[in-house]
């Protein structure tokens, strides 16, 4: 059974002729090209334009498309940058209970132990607050559902307020 063979005695196999007419089977391989979307550009020192290398590497003067930057830009709340607008800070998030400890503890337990490192001490806050009994961890959690409170109060009044809504506007 004699197979499809191309203008140069070379068979065609189904699988490497499907795209672009190349087969690994045989044959050279097809010249490599380029994406219509790639392009170099190049700008050079001194030089106010760029050139633009495309399909079949032609150039083209892309002079008109650059502009001078503005300094005399004003958007928004962000008065004399350039860029979107910033929004108005966030209310600070509450701090989780074993931070609120560990942030407590910390101190302590890097004077009572000075050999250990970072990690280590950290490793050591870890253990205690494990072992910390229910009631003294009721403290911690306690200050946390009251911060928790605070700060749904703080972005209820951050989302109504009259810069958050200049800036959604």
């Amino acid at each position: 059974m004699r197979g499809r063979q191309r203008a140069d005695n070379q068979p065609v196999h189904p699988i490497g002729t499907m795209l672009s007419g190349y087969s690994p089977f045989g044959g050279t391989p097809p010249p490599p090209q380029t994406h219509p979307a790639m392009a170099k550009i190049i700008i050079q020192p001194g030089l106010k334009s760029a050139i633009f290398y495309g399909e079949n590497d032609h150039r083209e003067d892309v002079s008109h498309l650059t502009s001078k930057p503005s300094t005399n830009i004003h958007l928004g709340n962000n008065p004399g940058k350039i860029g979107a607008p910033k929004p108005p800070k966030l209310p600070d998030k509450p701090v989780l209970p074993y931070m609120h400890y560990s942030r407590k503890v910390w101190d302590e337990v890097k004077q009572n132990h000075p050999e250990l490192k970072t990690y280590e001490i950290a490793r050591q806050i870890g253990k205690n607050w494990r072992d910390l009994p229910d009631r003294e961890r009721k403290i911690y959690e306690n200050e946390y559902q009251r911060e928790k409170q605070e700060y749904y109060e703080k972005m209820n009044h951050y989302n109504r307020s009259a810069a958050y809504q200049q800036y959604l506007g």
